[in-house]
C-alpha cells in the first residue's frame, strides 16, 4: 500500500467528487457498452481470462457510470459483479441498462473510489475505466492504495490512466496555468455539472508502476492520431 494514504481510516478529499450530467448525453451513448473499446476490452479479457480462472469469483467494477463494464463483465459469464459510483444518477441508469438486458444480479451500491464499501482482500477481478484520473495526485495514490486493499493476491485488474506524455499536459506543466499540484490541471470535461472545472491527474509511465508495484502489470500506450501517448491501459495481476 502507498505510505502517503496508509493508515487513514477515512480519506478526506481535497477536491469535490466528479459528477457528470447525464442528461447530456447523447441518445445512442445510453447504449455505449455495446460499441466503446474499453467496454469491449473488459467482455474480451473477461470471456478469455476471468471465466476460465474463475466464473464465480468476486468482480468489482470502479465508477461504474452507467454500468457499462460491469455489462459487459456479466455478458462474458462473470456471476459476482459489484459496480460502484458515486454518482446515484448514473447508478438508475446502470440498473435500468442491466434490469434491460435482465442481468439482475449486478450488484450495484454507491460509493467512492477513495473509500472503497468493500471488504479486504476480497475481489479477484477489477476494473477502473475512465475515472481514476478524476482527482489530484494525493486523490490518485489514495484510489491505488485503495484497489490494492480490496483485491486478493493473483487478483486480475484492468485500469485506465491518462499519461503526462500529452501535449495539454506539457503546456500545462510549462506554464503552470490551472495546475493544483504537479500532476494535476483543472479542466472542463464534455459532461461536467454546471460547467465546474473537473481536475485531470497525469502520470508518467514510472510512477504508474509505483502506485501499483504490488501488482505484475502489462502496461499498452492509447496513441492519439499524432503517435503521443494519450494514456495508458494497465494490465495487472498480484503478486504480493
Amino acid at each position: 500500500m502507498n505510505n502517503i494514504a496508509a493508515n487513514i481510516p477515512e480519506f478526506q478529499s481535497d477536491l469535490p467528487p466528479t459528477l457528470w450530467d447525464w442528461e447530456l448525453m447523447r441518445e445512442k451513448d445510453k447504449n455505449m457498452f455495446i460499441r466503446c473499446s474499453f467496454e469491449e476490452l473488459t467482455y474480451e479479457i473477461a470471456q478469455k481470462y476471468w471465466i476460465t480462472k474463475n466464473p464465480h469469483g468476486k468482480a468489482l467494477d470502479i465508477c461504474t457510470g452507467i454500468g457499462a463494464s460491469a455489462i459487459a463483465m456479466t455478458a462474458a459469464g462473470l456471476s459476482d459483479v459489484t459496480a460502484i459510483d458515486i454518482d446515484p444518477t448514473a447508478l438508475v441508469r446502470a440498473q435500468d441498462s442491466a434490469n434491460a438486458l435482465g442481468m439482475r444480479n449486478i450488484k450495484f451500491i454507491r460509493g467512492n473510489m477513495l473509500n472503497l464499501p468493500i471488504a479486504d482482500k476480497s475481489i479477484e477481478f477489477l476494473t477502473a475505466l475512465n475515472c481514476l484520473y478524476l482527482t489530484n495526485w494525493r486523490g490518485l495514490v489514495r484510489a491505488a492504495s485503495e484497489i490494492d486493499r480490496v483485491t486478493q493476491l493473483g487478483a486480475q485488474i484492468v485500469v485506465h490512466l491518462v499519461s503526462a506524455q500529452t501535449p495539454a499536459f506539457q503546456k500545462a506543466k510549462n506554464n503552470r496555468k490551472d495546475m493544483i499540484d504537479d500532476h494535476t490541471v483543472l479542466g472542463q470535461s464534455a459532461w461536467g455539472i454546471n460547467d465546474r472545472p473537473e481536475p485531470l491527474c497525469y502520470t508518467t509511465e514510472a510512477e504508474l508502476n509505483d502506485l501499483f508495484k504490488n501488482f505484475d502489470t502489462k502496461i499498452t500506450h492509447v496513441p492519439s492520431a499524432s503517435g503521443h501517448s494519450l494514456g495508458y491501459i494497465v494490465l495487472g495481476e498480484k503478486t504480493k
